[in-house]
């Protein structure tokens, strides 16, 4: 059968380039009877039964009416609190607690969580409290998951001052053919980097575990956990089916990686221009994530201090669609795509799926930004 579609005054289009005559449409696609186009001197084909017809034209306005599409049946966005965070000097905000997914979600980032002293216990009643009190965000619109947040440890160097870093008064010495001088060899083949591009820091404390000699033939295996500048490794050392020594060292850890970092100052909510950064070579922790070059025309979404590294979170794609935009919507069904009209609910970026309004009641469904001016929702199909 051939592929059709069909525009808002309900005109089906074979992807055969025919036209013909489609059924009435339904008021929310237009309620205009199609016009057919002559067949003279073109291939004959055969148009979709009434039946597969009027079902879709049922379907579409099943998603307009809110029956299928509302925002319950897609989920909230999600603040998934953490179970630790890295104490730091000053505050903490939402961001550096808990894990944020969704537009509302991550509109929330900057909201203040109070001090970030170490051995503090946040717990989940806390940041709903948080929430609530920001007036950014209806809780009913959010899933906040988790049960506490506890801040460990002292503060440690930031990637927002990525020349300092946490080091031992008295590291231990790393001589070859020891456990101490594989871990950079195996960490560099686990980052996909050469060594030379690692600075490592051990402590003092595991000198007898660093100072393992690896035998002939030996295999070291490495696990990094945690985040930040400092990692802790658990290390298992095997020679042939015996396992040699075995514990946990902890150690500062730096990549250098080619970096965007800011010639001035960027308020959150303007656009990342090429000349408001530098490229720059930069020690940074192994599990940051710089903003590369393609950043660029981005809409800054943290502040960031002049000399600071841009990092992925702090860009995101522009809006290209704003909450009260009246935009199209592509509803497509297997071989059919009719289009309609309705209102934005909120902001959305391309690839974000949003909620929307129909114009002719006050039923919500949601669909997926395509471009500016354009959201797309399969009907039928379960997000």
């Amino acid at each position: 059968m051939s592929r059709m579609t069909a525009d808002a005054s309900g005109v089906f289009a074979s992807n055969r380039g025919v036209a013909g005559r489609g059924p009435a449409v339904g008021p929310a696609c237009g309620g205009v009877r199609g016009v057919g186009l002559p067949r003279v001197g073109l291939p004959r084909f055969s148009l979709p039964s009434a039946r597969r017809v009027a079902a879709l034209v049922v379907l579409v306005l099943l998603v307009v009416g809110g029956v299928l599409f509302t925002p319950e049946a897609h989920g909230q966005d999600i603040v998934r609190v953490r179970a630790t965070v890295a104490a730091r000097d000053g505050s903490l905000a939402l961001r550096d607690i808990a894990d944020l997914s969704g537009e509302r979600a991550i509109a929330l980032g900057d909201v203040a969580m109070g001090e970030a002293t170490p051995g503090r216990v946040i717990r989940i009643d806390e940041v709903r409290a948080k929430i609530e009190a920001s007036g950014l965000v209806s809780l009913g619109l959010l899933r906040v998951q988790g049960a506490t947040c506890e801040v460990l440890g002292a503060a440690p160097a930031s990637v927002r001052a990525p020349g300092a870093r946490a080091t031992p008064a008295a590291p231990p010495e790393i001589r070859p053919g020891t456990v101490g001088a594989a871990i950079p060899v195996r960490l560099a083949e686990l980052l996909g980097v050469r060594e030379d591009d690692l600075r490592i820091t051990f402590e003092a404390s595991d000198a007898a575990l660093l100072e393992t000699p690896v035998p002939r033939g030996g295999v070291l295996s490495l696990t990094p956990h945690g985040e930040g500048e400092r990692v802790s490794f658990a290390v298992r050392l095997y020679a042939g089916d015996r396992l040699a020594a075995s514990g946990s060292v902890r150690a500062g850890v730096g990549v250098r990686r080619t970096v965007l970092v800011a010639r001035r100052a960027l308020a959150r909510g303007g656009v990342l221009g090429a000349e408001d950064v530098a490229e720059e070579a930069r020690f940074v922790p192994m599990d940051a994530a710089p903003a590369t070059r393609g950043a660029i025309g981005m809409e800054v979404r943290s502040r960031v201090g002049a000399g600071e590294v841009v990092l992925e979170r702090d860009v995101a794609a522009p809006v290209v669609v704003k909450r009260g935009d009246l935009i199209g919507v592509d509803c497509v069904s297997g071989g059919f795509i009719v289009r309609t009209t309705a209102r934005a609910m909120e902001a959305g970026r391309e690839g974000d799926v949003i909620s929307l309004q129909a114009l002719n009641s006050k039923h919500s469904f949601r669909a997926r930004v395509a471009k500016p001016g354009l959201a797309v929702v399969v009907v039928g199909e379960t997000k």
